[in-house]
């Protein structure tokens, strides 16, 4: 079923913009976090990260991130 012409099918809030910015920036920083330690991990080793181990990296720090800033956002509003 089509929505009613003139209406918009996905509406999304400020707030729904901020919630994904604050994501999308979460990712770029876990996945930023990633590559520095796989570059510290060359270093002292002399071994490459494939991409799958760089891939579970990524995700590791994006989820370590994500924990941390809800703590601290639970912090302040307590």
């Amino acid at each position: 079923m089509l929505p009613p012409s003139g209406s918009r099918p996905f509406q999304f809030s400020q707030a729904d913009g901020v919630q994904v910015g604050k994501l999308t920036g979460l990712a770029a920083v876990g996945f930023v976090g990633a590559y520095l330690l796989s570059y510290v991990w060359r270093q002292q080793t002399s071994e490459v990260l494939s991409a799958e181990q760089l891939g579970v990296l990524a995700t590791a720090c994006t989820f370590l991130l994500s924990a941390i800033f809800q703590w601290l956002s639970n912090t302040e509003q307590a």
